[in-house]
């Protein structure tokens, strides 16, 4: 009798589906509490961990950018660049709050291609004049391109209000005016394959098409001019999802016999075995395997398969 043996691997791919039957994958989070965590993360010009009496508590777990005092800057970026092209797909989420002035200048979430320097006041919300990258930015501030507030993203190097190829939502139908809150309010910005969209209080905003094609430094900034806010942060988390992937245990089989191989499927996965020699089907979750063996010793096959979520197959 001669036997057949077979030895199964599994890998992961990261990729990102909204908050179901996937394992989240965290490139950084800015929290904690009674004391904000800062570690791993740079705090630059006016920023500082504190309280603004924007919560129900009085406990230093709030990154503050600037307090609302003239010409102010802050930003706080993490210090490891982070890859995201190990997926097209990654999400980030925060808290904020604008408040305590006369709605100056604003805020942003910018992903830039190096460690940032020169943190700007006035206009520019913080952002160096020459940072390189995409921003995504609350701006409370009318710099003469549209009502404020406004939601903007832009890519590119620099930043103000009226830059070419800056994607917005002005304040026209003052439908923006809950951007300035005494209160924390929640924001989600998700990339897509290039489409960033921007959500605030679940509510989904506005969207652009910027493509990311390298890793680089995330983080925050903010500013104040001649009028003023107290801008900052908390609960901030960078992350993307990742589909798991099992291929079972080894198994041993005669010649001609056949073995399933993998686990029960997951209807919300795609699956990929590599080779497909020998299986049923090799876009199953739990394929079934049938091998010859000519010869008069044991022989050894390896099976890897690759998983991805059904929303985006492939992107990972």
């Amino acid at each position: 009798m001669r036997l057949f043996s077979f030895f199964l691997l599994f890998i992961y791919f990261l990729l990102r589906q909204d908050h179901f039957f996937a394992q989240t994958f965290v490139f950084a989070q800015l929290n904690g509490s009674p004391n904000l965590n800062t570690a791993g993360w740079n705090l630059s010009g006016n920023a500082y961990v504190g309280d603004t009496g924007g919560d129900v508590d009085a406990n230093p777990n709030e990154l503050i950018l600037t307090n609302a005092s003239g010409n102010q800057s802050g930003g706080v970026f993490y210090g490891t660049p982070i890859n995201p092209l190990i997926c097209s797909k990654w999400t980030v989420e925060f808290d904020y709050r604008i408040w305590g002035g006369s709605a100056a200048d604003g805020l942003a979430f910018c992903f830039l291609d190096v460690p940032p320097t020169g943190f700007v006041s006035g206009g520019g919300v913080g952002i160096p004049a020459t940072a390189n990258g995409l921003k995504i930015i609350l701006d409370t501030w009318d710099n003469g391109c549209g009502v404020n507030p406004e939601i903007q993203i832009y890519s590119g190097v620099g930043y103000n209000e009226c830059i070419a190829g800056i994607v917005k939502l002005t304040n026209s139908s003052n439908n923006l005016n809950f951007i300035r809150s005494n209160s924390y309010q929640p924001v989600k910005i998700t990339y897509v394959n290039g489409a960033v969209t921007v959500f605030i209080n679940n509510t989904q905003y506005l969207t652009a098409n910027f493509p990311v094609n390298f890793s680089g430094y995330m983080g925050f900034t903010g500013s104040t001019g001649g009028s003023t806010d107290q801008h900052s942060i908390r609960n901030a988390i960078i992350y993307t999802d990742q589909a798991t992937s099992n291929a079972g245990a080894s198994s041993s089989f005669c010649t001609g016999q056949n073995s399933t191989i993998g686990t029960t499927s997951n209807p919300n996965y795609v699956y990929s075995w590599s080779p497909s020699t020998g299986l049923s089907d090799p876009t199953v979750s739990n394929p079934s395997v049938t091998l010859l063996n000519n010869g008069n010793l044991p022989i050894t096959q390896t099976y890897t398969v690759t998983t991805s979520l059904a929303a985006s197959p492939g992107v990972c």
